[in-house]
């Protein structure tokens, strides 16, 4: 086997493994599931047949934040 084809089958294993690393590591540190906590509901009903109203409030914040 020369030696150029064996240089360039190291080099393109090194980048495979290089990019099952990169990705591993890129899911590991992704984004993490929020949290809602805290969460209302008001309705108000109309008087006279005025408009009604909803107001939801809610705290969320991603895990990471929520351990502190």
């Amino acid at each position: 086997m020369s030696e150029r084809l064996v240089v360039s089958s190291l080099v393109g294993a090194a980048a495979v493994v290089g990019t099952v690393v990169f990705a591993a590591s890129a899911d590991a540190a992704g984004p993490a599931e929020p949290t809602i906590s805290k969460a209302a509901a008001r309705y108000v009903t109309s008087s006279a047949g005025g408009s009604a109203s909803l107001t939801f409030t809610a705290t969320v914040a991603d895990s990471l934040e929520s351990r502190a």
